[in-house]
C-alpha cells in the first residue's frame, strides 16, 4: 500500500522561491485537455497519488466543468493518464542518465528530433529526474528500459516517509504508457515528498549539438562546449505546452534501443545452448567435441548475421556495432564486447530478445532453426562439426569467464564514474608567480569583525560546555545587521543589503527566535535574517540533494554570513576521523563558493580545557585545522562545571594577526555580551574566584561566633575540592592580603589559626590585579 505520510520539511521563515507559479493550475489542466490528453487531480500529501477514482479516465477525459471544480484552488496537483490519446512518457531518474541518452541520440543522427521532442514537453521532476512526454500511434504498457542490479540502488532524494529516510531506485529509464499516469509541471510543490516543484524546462542547447558526441565530462567542466555562462539551470517555461511532438514508430524504437544501451543490470541468462547432454557420443565427428563450439571456432559474426540482413555500422575499441535489418544506421546490437565473443541485442524489433546476450551457436540456432538448439546441433554434426547429437552446454569455464568479464566491466564503470565526478566538480586553483606577488600583491582577507571574525572564509568558535555558545552567535548576528561594534569594542563590516542565514540544530525554533527577540531586532533588520531550524532532521551536506538545497536556500535569502550551530549536529560523520571531517569542510566551502557566501561562523563544543585557559575543539585536530580563525570561549570554572559567574573569556588564533584575549560580561536579561574593561583576564579572575570561595567558607564556619573565634586550616583544605593543599595555602595568604581573613602562623610560617578579617569577602575589592602570596 502506498505510504501517504506528508513530508515534514525543515522550517523556513520565508516561503521558498519554488512556490512561484507561472500559470494557474486550472489553465494547465484545460491546456492538456485541449491537447487531447486526459487530466486528473493529484494529492498534495507527498505521495504523488491520484486524488479519487481515476481509472475511468484511461478511456475518457474529464469534462471542463469537472476540471474547473477540481482545480478551483491552486493548492492541488495535476497529472495526466498516459496511454490515452497516444500520450506516452519517457522518464529518466537522474541528470546523468538523461545526458547520456541525449548524447546517444545525437550520435545516432537524431539531434533535430531530440530538439523537437524536448520542445514539446520536457520537465524536471521534484526528485531530480526528467520527464519527456510525446504522442505516438501505438503506446504500450509501462516498461523498464534501463536499470541497475539490486544492491547498486541509485539515490534519488531525502524522504522521511521511507523507513531508511531516503528514496532510492533500481530504475534508470522507464516508460509510462497504457495504464499509467504522470504528475505534471504546474502542480503544488507539496505533491512531491521533497517539497519541490515539477518544472517544464528547455533542452540545454549544448545537449542537442552534433559536437556533443566528442565531448567528455572534462570538456563540460572546462567550459569548452560553448555553453552560455551563468546559472546552470535551463529557463523555466509555462507548465503546459502548446503542442506535443508526434513520434513515429521507427523513431520510438530507436529511442528505446538507445535507452537500453544505458542498462547497467547484469545480462539476463545467456541464450546459448541447452544444459542437457547425451551421455554417450555416437555417430560421426570428433569424439568429445561439442558441435556448436567446434563450429564457432571457425565462424565469424559476419558469417552468422549478414545473411539475415544485419549490417556492421562501425567498430570501437571495445566492441563491433551492428544495425538491424530495415534500418539505415545506428546501433541495434554489439558483438565481442571486451573480447567476450558474445552478441548483445538492444532492440526489440528483431527475432532476438532485447537486453539479452547470445553465443554464436545460440544466435545461429535462433536465426536458422527457430531457436531449436537440438535441430541446430544435428545440422552442424551433419556438416562434420563435433560429436553427433551432443548439444552445446554452459561449462564451468564459460561461466567463470563470463563472470570475470562482468566483474571487470563493473570495476571499469566504478573508476569511470569516480573520474567523471571528479572532473565535473573540479575547480581550477589560481596560479601566480612570485613576480606577480611583488608587482601586484593581493589584498589581505577582509574581516567581518575587526580582529575577531574573518570576512572571507570560516571562523570556528570552540566553546566550553554551559558557556552559552549560541549567545555568541546571537550577538554576532545582531552586531553585523545593525552595523554596530561587537561586544561594544570590535567594528563590523557587512553590506547593508546582505542577509544572514542561521542553521539552528541546537535548540527549538521558538527558543532560538526568542533569544533573537530578547537581543532586540526590529522589523527593518529582521527581514534580512532567515532561520533553518534543523533540530531532529538528518541533514548531511555530503549528499548531493542537501548540497543543492543549501545552495538554493543561501541564494534565495541573499546570505553573506552563514552561521551553523552546532557543528556536531550538522556534521553526520565521525568527529574523530580526519578524513571525514576534511570531506565535510570541503563540501561546506564548495557550497559557499557556489552560493557566493563569503563568510561562515561555525559553533562547536570544546573537548577539554588546558591550564592555559584555551577551549580546544572536541574531536579530530582537522576540525580546527581547516578554518581561517579558531576562537576559544569558556567560563571561569573547570571543564564540565556550571559557570561560577557571568564572566566569559574569549581568545583566538588564526589568519587575523594579534587576536586579543578578552573578558566578556553577560547580561542575561538582554542576552548582551560586552567587554569587561576592568578585568585582567582569565587567570586573574579565576584566582579571585578561588580566593572568594575559601574566604566565604571561613566566614560561614565562624558565623554567629565571636570575633576572636578561629578555625584550623584542615577543614578549609577539605572543603576546597579540586584544589591542592599548596593552592589552598596560597589562596589563604591572598585572602589575608585582601583583608578577608586573619591568620596566626606556626613557627615555620604556615597558617595555623584562621579568623574573620576586617573586610567581608566580595568581588568589589579595591584592586583587580593578581595578588602575590601574602603581599598586597
Amino acid at each position: 500500500m502506498r505510504n501517504t505520510t506528508q513530508l515534514q520539511a525543515p522550517q523556513a521563515t520565508t516561503s521558498a522561491l519554488d512556490s512561484v507559479q507561472l500559470q494557474p493550475i486550472s489553465e494547465v489542466a484545460l491546456a492538456w485537455r485541449a491537447l487531447g490528453a486526459s487530466p486528473i487531480k493529484v494529492k498534495t500529501d507527498g505521495s504523488k497519488a491520484p486524488a479519487g477514482e481515476w481509472k475511468r479516465f484511461q478511456t475518457e477525459t474529464a469534462t471542463v466543468e469537472e476540471l474547473n471544480r477540481w482545480f478551483s484552488s491552486e493548492s492541488a496537483g495535476v497529472g495526466i493518464v498516459t496511454g490515452y490519446g497516444g500520450v506516452e512518457l519517457l522518464e529518466f531518474e537522474t541528470i546523468v542518465v538523461f545526458t547520456d541518452w541525449c548524447r546517444l541520440m545525437v550520435e545516432a543522427g537524431h539531434a533535430d528530433e531530440l530538439r523537437a521532442l524536448c520542445g514539446g514537453y520536457l520537465a524536471a521532476s521534484g526528485g531530480g529526474g526528467y520527464h519527456l512526454i510525446y504522442r505516438t500511434a501505438n503506446p504500450e504498457k509501462n516498461q523498464v528500459l534501463a536499470g541497475v542490479d539490486k544492491g547498486n540502488d541509485v539515490f534519488r532524494y531525502l524522504d522521511p516517509t521511507e523507513v531508511k529516510g531516503y528514496k532510492d531506485s533500481l530504475v534508470l529509464i522507464e516508460t509510462r504508457g497504457v495504464g499509467g499516469y504522470v504528475v505534471l509541471a504546474g502542480s503544488d510543490a507539496r505533491v512531491h515528498p521533497t517539497g519541490r516543484l515539477y518544472r517544464r524546462i528547455s533542452l540545454p542547447d549544448y545537449l542537442g549539438r552534433e559536437q556533443m558526441r566528442l565531448w567528455t565530462f572534462s570538456d563540460l567542466a572546462a567550459g569548452k562546449t560553448g555553453r552560455r555562462k551563468g546559472p546552470g539551470r535551463p529557463p523555466v517555461l509555462t507548465p503546459a505546452p502548446d503542442r506535443l511532438y508526434e513520434v513515429s514508430g521507427e523513431l520510438r524504437d530507436e529511442m528505446f534501443t538507445l535507452a537500453r544501451q544505458l542498462d547497467r543490470r547484469s545480462p539476463k541468462k545467456q541464450r546459448g545452448e541447452r544444459k542437457s547432454e547425451l551421455s554417450r557420443p555416437t555417430g560421426q565427428g570428433i569424439p568429445g567435441a561439442l558441435p556448436g563450439k567446434a563450429w564457432a571456432g571457425v565462424t565469424t559474426w559476419d558469417d552468422i548475421l549478414k545473411p539475415h540482413g544485419w549490417r556492421r555500422d562501425h567498430s570501437t575499441e571495445d566492441s563491433d556495432r551492428w544495425t538491424r535489418p530495415g534500418k539505415s544506421a545506428g546501433t541495434s546490437a554489439t558483438t565481442n564486447y571486451n573480447g567476450s565473443g558474445l552478441l548483445y541485442v538492444f532492440t526489440s524489433s528483431t527475432d532476438f530478445d532485447p537486453e539479452t546476450t547470445y553465443t554464436k551457436f545460440g544466435a545461429y540456432a535462433l536465426l536458422n532453426h527457430d531457436d531449436d538448439h537440438e535441430a541446430a546441433a544435428r545440422e552442424l554434426v551433419s556438416r562434420g562439426f563435433g560429436d553427433p547429437l551432443k548439444t552445446e552446454a554452459d561449462t564451468r569455464e564459460q561461466q567463470i569467464v563470463r563472470l570475470a568479464i562482468q566483474r571487470e566491466m563493473n570495476l571499469e564503470a566504478d573508476e569511470m564514474a569516480r573520474r567523471n565526478r571528479a572532473s565535473r566538480d573540479m575547480r581550477i586553483p589560481i596560479t601566480r608567480t612570485m613576480l606577480d606577488a611583488l608587482e601586484a600583491p593581493l589584498p589581505e582577507p577582509a574581516q567581518l569583525v575587526e580582529g575577531l571574525v574573518i570576512g572571507e572564509g570560516v571562523t570556528l568558535l570552540s566553546a566550553q560546555n554551559k558557556t552559552g555558545k549560541s549567545t555568541v552567535g546571537v550577538n554576532v548576528v545582531r552586531a553585523v545587521l545593525y552595523d554596530e561594534d561587537l561586544f561594544g569594542r570590535f567594528p563590523t563590516h557587512f553590506p547593508a543589503d546582505a542577509g544572514v542565514g542561521v542553521w539552528n540544530a541546537e535548540v527549538s525554533a521558538s527558543t532560538y527566535e526568542r533569544w533573537m527577540i530578547e537581543r532586540g531586532l526590529d522589523d527593518q533588520h529582521a527581514k534580512r535574517l532567515a532561520f533553518l531550524h534543523m533540530s531532529g532532521y538528518p541533514v548531511d551536506l555530503l549528499l548531493p540533494v542537501w548540497r543543492d538545497y543549501a545552495v538554493n536556500w543561501l541564494r534565495e535569502h541573499n546570505v553573506k554570513l552563514w552561521l551553523l550551530d552546532p557543528f556536531s549536529k550538522i556534521f553526520r560523520g565521525d568527529e574523530n576521523s580526519a578524513t571525514e571531517v576534511n570531506a565535510w569542510w570541503m563540501a561546506l566551502r564548495e557550497i559557499m563558493t557556489e552560493a557566493e557566501v563569503p563568510a561562515a561562523f561555525v559553533i562547536h563544543h570544546a573537548g577539554h580545557s588546558a591550564d592555559d585557559g584555551r577551549a580546544r575543539a572536541r574531536g579530530s585536530s582537522a576540525i580546527e585545522g581547516d578554518p581561517e580563525v579558531v576562537l576559544s570561549y569558556r567560563h571561569g570554572g573547570k571543564a564540565g562545571e556550571f559557570p561560577p559567574d557571568n564572566k566569559r573569556y574569549l581568545s583566538g588564533v588564526g589568519r587575523i594577526d594579534n587576536i586579543p584575549a578578552i573578558t566578556l560580561d553577560y547580561d542575561p536579561v538582554t542576552r548582551r555580551l560586552y567587554v569587561d574593561e576592568a578585568s585582567k583576564g582569565f587567570e586573574t579572575d579565576r584566582q579571585l574566584n578561588d580566593d572568594l570561595k575559601i574566604a566565604l567558607f571561613v566566614w560561614d564556619l565562624l558565623k554567629g561566633k565571636d570575633d576572636d573565634a578561629w578555625v584550623p586550616k584542615q577543614p578549609v583544605k577539605d572543603a576546597a575540592q579540586g584544589m591542592s593543599d599548596s593552592k589552598v595555602i596560597k589562596a589563604l595568604d591572598r585572602c589575608h592580603a585582601r583583608g578577608w581573613v586573619e591568620i596566626t602562623r606556626t613557627p615555620n610560617g604556615k597558617p595555623d589559626e584562621i579568623r574573620r578579617g576586617r573586610t567581608r569577602p566580595s568581588r568589589a575589592v579595591s584592586f583587580k590585579a593578581a595578588v602575590d602570596d601574602g603581599s598586597k
